[in-house]
């Protein structure tokens, strides 16, 4: 869900009462990236047993995202968590050493699940390694020294220039280039290495009200040559 609209639209609310009174489903819940807003309307209606929410370490500091996810979970809502990995081993720019150390990714997903309203993370995997690596974590939350000195060096958030879908340079962009959905397909392909994760993302641009295939490519065009940056700092036009 995109926004609070969405989250309180009263047909697919129905629907999943009705689900639910059937015995059709024994819980019902939603997935976002706007998580302030839409978890905060979730916890408002007190009816959703579970929220999927991005929560990795570049988020750390962000107070407003980590208060509303612990609200939600101490009102009994039990929260999953996506993007645990912030992007993978592999950073967005081509200038920076690749790929992080595998202990990067073990860290990662340990300082999710060390926190107490978290139920459960979502990590993925699409090698035999990424699946070692959550399984070792499953088994031992605590840190290992070089986890402690990975999580320790401060540069790690700012050059995983982690999207977070928030939307914002959506309205600021003059072309209204559907960013998000670019920086979520350039995410898929270059970091995760998974086309058939990137793909999908595709189609968002035919969602827009005026889109056309030509005009789409003249605006990603124009976003690839223009100097723009989105209200995170992050070096959209140079993905």
């Amino acid at each position: 869900m995109d926004s609070v609209e969405d989250a309180h639209s009263e047909g697919p609310l129905e629907a999943l009462r009705t689900l639910k009174k059937e015995g059709k489903t024994r819980f019902i819940g939603i997935s976002t990236h706007k998580t302030v807003d839409v978890i905060s309307e979730a916890i408002r209606l007190n009816m959703f047993d579970v929220v999927l929410v991005t929560f990795n370490y570049t988020m750390a500091h962000d107070n407003g995202i980590l208060g509303t996810i612990e609200r939600a979970a101490k009102s009994g809502i039990g929260v999953i968590a996506m993007k645990t990995q912030a992007g993978g081993s592999v950073r967005p720019d081509s200038h920076l050493p690749k790929p992080l150390p595998p202990v990067s990714q073990t860290a990662l997903l340990k300082w999710v699940l060390n926190h107490d309203f978290v139920t459960t993370a979502i990590p993925g995997f699409s090698t035999y390694e990424h699946l070692e690596q959550d399984f070792s974590v499953a088994g031992n939350l605590a840190y290992s020294e070089d986890e402690k000195t990975f999580l320790a060096d401060k540069s790690f958030t700012a050059q995983a220039e982690f999207c977070q879908q928030c939307g914002e340079c959506r309205e600021a962009c003059p072309k209204q280039v559907e960013v998000p959905a670019l920086m979520r397909s350039h995410m898929y392909a270059l970091q995760y290495g998974n086309t058939d994760m990137a793909r999908p993302c595709l189609p968002e641009f035919q969602r827009a009200k005026d889109w056309k295939p030509a005009e789409a490519a003249k605006r990603a065009a124009w976003r690839a040559e223009t100097p723009c940056k989105s209200p995170g700092k992050l070096a959209n036009s140079r993905r």
